[in-house]
């Protein structure tokens, strides 16, 4: 089974890597946690924090990165529990490239294992 890489951290089973993404070119960092269930499944990404006055999302993903126990999961869970993180309210256009690059990103990702998982 090939090595997985998200954020330039490989999916190890049993890890959990809390980091921030810089964004190149950018002034950016996103927080992000990858944890990597010890047992092969497929991959969750959860995000946060699109709109930072919408704090409940932003701590409901802190909390479960908290909860969950690599030892009891299957599969890997990417959270990203704020994305916005900036105080004004104008859109950020190198944050919104940022986010569909993520979100493309983890969709050739699910793809990927999707195969694997019918095969």
């Amino acid at each position: 089974m090939a090595v997985k890489t998200i954020a330039g951290h490989e999916l190890t089973p049993g890890k959990t890597v809390k980091d921030h993404i810089h964004v190149e070119g950018t002034e950016l960092h996103v927080p992000h946690v990858l944890l990597c269930g010890r047992r092969p499944g497929s991959t969750v990404l959860i995000s946060a924090g699109i709109h930072n006055a919408e704090y409940v999302g932003i701590q409901a993903a802190i909390e479960l990165s908290n909860e969950l126990d690599v030892d009891e999961l299957c599969g890997s869970v990417v959270i990203l529990p704020l994305i916005k993180d900036d105080t004004n309210r104008e859109p950020n256009p190198e944050l919104v490239t940022y986010y569909d690059t993520v979100k493309k990103q983890f969709r050739s990702f699910r793809k990927e294992n999707f195969k694997s998982f019918v095969s």
